[in-house]
């Protein structure tokens, strides 16, 4: 709840209405410190990332990040950037470290990773684990009910057409929320991915302006619902999303729905910063290299799967499904302590 800089105003401007003008209030302005400049390689990188993402003239080792005026998407943008650079750090570092000098001290070194899997596109074989909920969930694969949410809180005034094109990067950039779900005999059987490109994403704005409180969840979570229900995996509909405007002057939502079969827990942690950063820089950022793209490592589970060292593991196994559950034992569950 500290403000990050402080006005003086001789008077508040106010509407003719004699309510506050918030939009004639002076926007205040972030200046670099005047400590000390960097003294490491680490440093000096930090400095420079924190002076090129704020548009700052110069940026001391010593200067908070969020007292210069930063965010939670630039911070994403400083993460991204230096790991690039081979500086490994997180957000919340960020948030807890805060100046290029305490960063320095937590930060990890990284070597660049290998190159991005130019095969992939194409035929990507099912994974286990997606053919396991595929027969469990039986024909709801097929639909909406299959999906994962995500509802990110976001400024006021977006730009569509500039959401727009960093949803159209994101698609390129991770193939596999471009795929179609292919059916043999009616039945999931494997994912097309097509070229870059052919991505649409479908978005659309919903009116959200006076929405508050309660009402806030039962909104998006109707919305959610609804655009769950349009998801088309066979068509290559994977990925629906909808920026509920709050109106000018409140943050809004951004509601991400995505098929079950292209995204888990652990995707959202990379397509939410990179979604962000391609939002925040335009159509020039450049997002973290894909090391092994997703029909790389289905096609490689599929070889290991086969491959004469697991094949023997086969009869050791069966016979842990046969016998007793490893945890359980062989008593019957119980509701009372067996929860999830």
């Amino acid at each position: 709840m500290v403000p990050t800089a402080i006005v003086s105003l001789d008077a508040f401007p106010v509407t003719v209405n004699g309510k506050l003008d918030r939009a004639a209030l002076p926007a205040p302005e972030f200046t670099g410190g005047a400590g000390r400049g960097p003294e490491t390689p680490v440093e000096e990188l930090l400095c420079g990332l924190f002076r090129e993402v704020l548009s700052l003239e110069w940026v001391g080792a010593e200067d908070s990040f969020f007292g210069l005026g930063g965010d939670s998407i630039m911070s994403m943008l400083v993460v991204s950037r230096a790991r690039r650079a081979g500086v490994l750090l997180t957000a919340r570092q960020v948030f807890e470290h805060r100046t290029p000098a305490a960063l320095s001290r937590v930060a990890a070194t990284v070597e660049a990773t290998g190159r991005a899997d130019e095969r992939a596109t194409g035929t990507v074989p099912m994974t286990p684990l997606m053919r396991e909920l595929a027969e469990r969930s039986g024909p709801t694969v097929l639909t909406g009910a299959f999906s994962q949410t995500m509802v990110l809180e976001v400024p006021p005034g977006l730009e569509l057409p500039r959401l727009e094109a960093a949803l159209r990067l994101v698609l390129d950039h991770h193939d596999v929320l471009r795929a179609r779900l292919v059916l043999v005999d009616g039945e999931p059987d494997a994912l097309e991915v097509p070229e870059k490109g052919s991505g649409r994403p479908v978005l659309r704005r919903v009116d959200a302006d006076g929405v508050a409180g309660e009402r806030w969840v039962q909104r998006v979570r109707a919305v959610a619902e609804e655009e769950a229900g349009q998801l088309d995996p066979v068509a290559g509909g994977m990925l629906r999303v909808v920026w509920c405007d709050a109106g000018p002057a409140a943050p809004g939502r951004l509601l991400l729905v995505a098929h079950h079969l292209v995204v888990d827990g652990v995707s959202w942690r990379v397509v939410v910063p990179d979604l962000a950063a391609a939002y925040a820089s335009g159509a020039g950022v450049v997002l973290d290299a894909v090391g092994t793209s997703f029909r790389g490592w289905a096609r490689a589970l599929a070889a290991e799967a086969a491959c004469p060292g697991r094949v023997a593991e086969l009869p050791q196994w069966l016979e842990v499904l046969e016998g007793a559950d490893p945890v359980l034992g062989r008593r019957a569950l119980d509701p009372v302590v067996d929860t999830v």
